[in-house]
C-alpha cells in the first residue's frame, strides 16, 4: 500500500507560486518549530494574532499568503470543566483582540525568519 500525504497549506502555498521549498526539519510542539526557525534552518508559517511575532523572529516578505485553518481544541478525559472554559475563553479573546488590528485574514499568518537585527556583530 503506498500512502499519500497532501502538501501542507503551506507547503502547497510555496508549490502554487512555483517557490521551490524542502523540509528541513519536523517537530511535535511549537517550541520545535519556533527552535528551528530562530536558529536559520529556514522559514516557518505561524499564527500571529495581532501581528505580533514570537521572539528572535520577524516577518518574510515575498511569499505567498495561506488561506485561514480551523483552530479546534479538545480537553483531555477528565480535565476541570471550569479551567477548560477559561483556556477557551483566553484564546477567543485573543482572536477577537488580533481582528481589531491589521490583519492579513481571521487568524493572521505569516512566514517568519530569524531576526538578524538581534544578532550581534
Amino acid at each position: 500500500m503506498v500512502e499519500q500525504h497532501r502538501p501542507s497549506g503551506a507547503l502547497a502555498a510555496l508549490a502554487a507560486h512555483r517557490t521551490p521549498a524542502t523540509v528541513v526539519a519536523e517537530a511535535g510542539y511549537l517550541a520545535g518549530v519556533l527552535d528551528a526557525a530562530r536558529a536559520g534552518l529556514g522559514a516557518a508559517l505561524l499564527a500571529v494574532p495581532g501581528g505580533q511575532h514570537p521572539e528572535g523572529l520577524s516577518p518574510v516578505e515575498g511569499l505567498p499568503t495561506v488561506p485561514p485553518v480551523r483552530l479546534s481544541a479538545r480537553p483531555r478525559h477528565g480535565a476541570d470543566p471550569s479551567v477548560t472554559g477559561a483556556a477557551v475563553e483566553a484564546v477567543r479573546a485573543l482572536l477577537a483582540a488580533s481582528r481589531t488590528g491589521p490583519s492579513n485574514g481571521p487568524l493572521d499568518a505569516a512566514w517568519t525568519r530569524p531576526d538578524t537585527s538581534l544578532r550581534e556583530s
